[in-house]
C-alpha cells in the first residue's frame, strides 16, 4: 500500500534493490557472511505517498521555494510559505502541482503575480493531511507609491497555459492598489499573428473573496476561453464565451457576459437555478442541456368587471413563461368563453366557467384586455334528446312532446331510415335560456 523511500543498508551483508515505481523492495545477501546471525535484525518501512488524481507529491523544500516551482514537479506543503516576489512577477513555464495540505502561501512583493506559460499547467490542491485546517494562498501587494504603470489588476494571469484549482483558499492583501482574481486572457507571441488563449478549471476551492479591482474573481477577457466550472465557491465571474458548468452543483453562479447578445449561451450543460445573471435587460432561459441569456416580455393584463387571485401578476417582465394569472369575474358578470391572445399566450375558462387562466411564454411585449360582460340571469333549459326508432316501413316521429318550458313546433319524422329535423322552442326567452349555443336564440334543432 505504500512506497519504500529510504534505506540504511551499506552493502555490506544485504543489498536493498527497489522497483522503478518505488512500490516493491528486494533484500538479498551479499556474499559477505554476517556474524551473529541470529541477533541480526532487519526493519523496512514503507510511507503512504501524499497523492491526488494519481499524481505523487513530494514535500516542498520551503528555503528553495523559486527553484522548486521554477523547475516544476509536484510538491505537498509541511509548513506555511511566505514568498517574495520581484516586480517582474513568477511564470510557471513547466508543469507544476501544489498540494497546501492545510498550510498556506503568501506571496508579496510590488507585483506578486503568478503567470502560466503556453503548454504549461499549474494544479491547486488541499487536502489538510496535516491536520492543520484549511489551506490558502495568499498575494500581498506592497511597497507600491505609483500604480500607472500596472496594467493588469489580477493575481494570476492564464493569458496562455492551464490553471486548474481543487481546494484552497484564494486570499489578497494590498497596500492602495488592489490585485487578486484570475485573468482568463488571450496572449500573443509574434506580435499578434497567431493568439494563444487561456484555460481554466475549477473543481473545488474559495474565491468567493478573491477579487480583482472590478469585484470579480475570473475575468475572461476573450471570446475563445475555455472556462470550466464543475465545483467549488465563487464570486462574481466575467466571461465573454460560454461556461462549461457540467457538474456544478454549488449555488448559482453569478455571471457578467461581457458582449450579450439574445440567445447567446452562457452556461453549458447546466440548469436555469444555477445561473444568477448579471446583464441588465437580460435573463436566463433554459435552452435544452444549456442556459441562454434572453431579453426580457413584458405582459400587461387588464381587467373589466374581474379580478385576478393576486393582482401583482397583472405586469409581468419575464424571460421565459409568466406566471399564471387566474381570473375571476365579479358578481354579475360573466368571464368571456374564448379570448384569442396570440404571442405565445393562451386563455383557458375553467369547466365550471368561474375561472379563466391566462399563461404561457410570450414571444412579444403583449397587453391583454379581458372584459366581462353582464351575466345572464335566465334559468338555462337542457336541450333533451330527440331518441331514436326502428325502421318499420311507416312514417316515425320523435316522442318528444310539449313541455311548460318549451313547444315541440316541427317532428315531422319520415318513412325512409335517416335522420329528422326536431325544432324546440323556448316558450318564454326572456326568463328561460337553452344551456348551450346561443343564449339569445329560443329555437333549438336536434336530430332524431
Amino acid at each position: 500500500m505504500g512506497i519504500y523511500q529510504t534505506a540504511s543498508f551499506d552493502g555490506t551483508y544485504f543489498n536493498f534493490n527497489l522497483s522503478e515505481d518505488g512500490t516493491v523492495a528486494t533484500i538479498t545477501p551479499t556474499e559477505t557472511a554476517v556474524p551473529y546471525s541470529n541477533q541480526y535484525n532487519i526493519e523496512v518501512i514503507a510511507v503512504i505517498p501524499h497523492k491526488h488524481n494519481d499524481i505523487t507529491f513530494t514535500a516542498l523544500n520551503s528555503y528553495d521555494v523559486y527553484n522548486s516551482f521554477i523547475n516544476g514537479g509536484n510538491y505537498y506543503l509541511t509548513s506555511d510559505v511566505d514568498w517574495a516576489i520581484d516586480y517582474s512577477g513568477f511564470t510557471v513555464t513547466n508543469n507544476l502541482s501544489i498540494c497546501l495540505n492545510g498550510y498556506s502561501i503568501t506571496i508579496r512583493g510590488m507585483y506578486p503575480q503568478i503567470m502560466v506559460a503556453e503548454g504549461a499547467t499549474l494544479r491547486i490542491f488541499d487536502c489538510n493531511e496535516s491536520g492543520n485546517g484549511n489551506g490558502s494562498i495568499r498575494f500581498y501587494r506592497e511597497y507600491v507609491s505609483d500604480t500607472s504603470s500596472i496594467h493588469d489588476p489580477s493575481a494570476i494571469n492564464i493569458g496562455y497555459g492551464l490553471l486548474e484549482i481543487y481546494g484552497g483558499t484564494f486570499l489578497f492583501t494590498y497596500d492602495n492598489y488592489v490585485i487578486g482574481g484570475i485573468n482568463v486572457s488571450g496572449m500573443s507571441n509574434d506580435g499578434g499573428e497567431t493568439w494563444v488563449y487561456g484555460n481554466i478549471a475549477v473543481y473545488g476551492g474559495n474565491l468567493n473573496n478573491f477579487l480583482n479591482s472590478d469585484g470579480y474573481c475570473i475575468r475572461g477577457n476573450s471570446a475563445n476561453n475555455n472556462i470550466k466550472i464543475s465545483g467549488g465557491t465563487l464570486g462574481k465571474v466575467y466571461v465573454r464565451s460560454a461556461i462549461e458548468a457540467d457538474g456544478y452543483a454549488g449555488n448559482a453562479l453569478s455571471v457578467y457576459y461581457g458582449g450579450i447578445s439574445n440567445g447567446v449561451t452562457v452556461l453549458k450543460n447546466s440548469t436555469v437555478d444555477k445561473l444568477n445573471l448579471l446583464n441588465d435587460g437580460y435573463y436566463a432561459k433554459q435552452s435544452g442541456t444549456d442556459v441562454i441569456a434572453v431579453p426580457p416580455k413584458t405582459v400587461t393584463v387588464t381587467l373589466e368587471h374581474a379580478s385576478a387571485t393576486d393582482a401583482a401578476l397583472l405586469t409581468q417582465t419575464v424571460g421565459g413563461s409568466i406566471t399564471d394569472i387566474v381570473i375571476t369575474a365579479e358578481d354579475g358578470y360573466m368571464l368571456p368563453a374564448t379570448l384569442d391572445i396570440g404571442n405565445g399566450l393562451t386563455y383557458t375558462l375553467a369547466p365550471n366557467g368561474l375561472t379563466a387562466t391566462i399563461s404561457g411564454e410570450p414571444t412579444a411585449d403583449t397587453t391583454i384586455t379581458v372584459t366581462c360582460e353582464v351575466a345572464d340571469s335566465r334559468t338555462p333549459v337542457d336541450i333533451p334528446s330527440a331518441g331514436s326508432k326502428d325502421y318499420t316501413g311507416k312514417t316515425l316521429i320523435s316522442d318528444l312532446v310539449d313541455t311548460e318550458l318549451y313547444t315541440v313546433t316541427t317532428n315531422a319524422g319520415g318513412i325512409v331510415a335517416g335522420e329528422y329535423d326536431v325544432v324546440l322552442t323556448l316558450k318564454d326567452n326572456t326568463s328561460y335560456r337553452w344551456a348551450t349555443g346561443d343564449a339569445d336564440d329560443a329555437v333549438r334543432t336536434i336530430k332524431f
